[in-house]
């Protein structure tokens, strides 16, 4: 595995000058750092990948109010002069194009998709999540474009092409995992390859079983890893570049159905390296411990995918879970097979490793947020 990670640092109070960054309605604003991170992908193998930056704001500003609408879910901004829909979903393909992510107050590192807009109101796809009581005057937000195929691999750059659609001949492959279906070790949701022949509308980004649509705008959540696999010998390196996350990150962890426990593929979209216990996953609530070593009855684990062993359909190579008990050195991060070394400092989330979340089921569908502030803990 070869990782590079540069963070090049602003000033973190610059102004703003609106005839500099029309889109930007107030004077002053907290610029993040920016860098890139690339990873080496490895030949006839899988490399499990996350978006660890956001592309640059295209807008940041703060609420004037209280949310409104009959779902509780517009938003109004202090200051701004918007094109009427120029963040909706696509009006065509009905994608997703853009997100506000909320800066400060409760809902702090928490994203959503914005379903439409008016010259100062963005109406936000909640997913059955409420934000009437964490979004209030004054909170501070951003207006990001969502990653996509054909941004993260421009004209397949990072990937093997495809001369052709058969199935026997693709040289890479982009899984996505399934974030909708309920239950546990759940089947990718879609499969994607990149074409470089000339039919069916020419080069670009393809869905399996689809082969006459180009899908270079299909999403790339910051929430979720993707899959790399490549079926040939040639391997590949992917450099990713963007606008690193400060503050708080949120992720809701949901289980889907009553009485099912539930896989989640789930990224921290930031390119920080973090332990266990800087994740913060048990600390923070989201994580339910296990007060008893035995796998019949333990409660959540964690599951890491390492970059560095290279294997196609792999299973994870690690796997975590949280010990409340007394014995074996009290209460602790626990690694499967090995009930007596506490593992609170082992590194679980840095490019070059992905993770998923089996939440065991506590009857009826329910959530818990995961939030960890990571800021601290970049490279200098």
């Amino acid at each position: 595995m070869n990782i590079t990670l540069e963070l090049k640092k602003v000033a973190l109070a610059v102004s703003i000058a609106l005839i500099a960054a029309p889109a930007f309605a107030q004077t002053t604003a907290t610029t993040d750092p920016v860098g890139f991170v690339t990873q080496a992908l490895a030949a006839n193998a899988d490399s499990y990948i996350y978006i660890p930056f956001k592309r640059n704001p295209d807008f940041a500003g703060a609420t004037a109010g209280a949310v409104s609408g009959a779902g509780n879910n517009v938003i109004t901004a202090a200051s701004s002069s918007w094109t009427v829909d120029q963040f909706a979903v696509n009006a065509t393909n009905f994608k997703p194009r853009y997100y506000a992510l909320i800066r400060s107050g409760a809902k702090a590192g928490m994203f959503y998709t914005i379903s439409s807009n008016t010259a100062n109101t963005l109406t936000l796809d909640l997913a059955g999540d409420s934000i009437a009581a964490g979004v209030v005057a004054g909170t501070t937000f951003q207006v990001c474009a969502y990653d996509t195929l054909g941004s993260i691999f421009p004209s397949g750059t990072g990937v093997n092409g495809s001369a052709t659609h058969s199935l026997g001949a693709r040289q890479t492959e982009v899984f996505l995992p399934d974030q909708v279906t309920s239950g546990v070790d759940l089947a990718p949701a879609a499969s994607y390859y990149y074409f470089t022949g000339t039919g069916q509308g020419g080069p670009g980004w393809r869905k399996a079983g689809a082969i006459s649509t180009i899908v270079n705008d299909e999403v790339l959540y910051p929430d979720n890893y993707f899959i790399v696999r490549h079926n040939v010998a040639t391997a590949t390196s992917l450099t990713q570049m963007g606008t690193v996350q400060i503050g708080q990150v949120q992720l809701p962890l949901s289980t889907l159905a009553t009485g099912e426990n539930q896989d989640i593929a789930v990224a921290i979209p930031v390119p920080a390296s973090l332990s266990l216990t800087q994740s913060n996953l048990f600390e923070s609530g989201a994580f339910a411990g296990s007060s008893s070593h035995s796998l019949g009855s333990r409660k959540d684990e964690l599951y890491v995918w390492d970059n560095s062993v290279v294997a196609t359909s792999k299973s994870p190579d690690v796997q975590y879970y949280y010990f409340t008990g007394a014995g074996q050195g009290g209460p602790g991060w626990r690694k499967a097979g090995d009930i007596n070394t506490i593992r609170n400092s082992e590194v679980v989330v840095a490019p070059g490793k992905t993770i998923a979340i089996r939440k065991k089921t506590l009857g009826a569908p329910s959530t818990t947020f995961w939030t960890v502030t990571p800021s601290s803990f970049y490279a200098p």
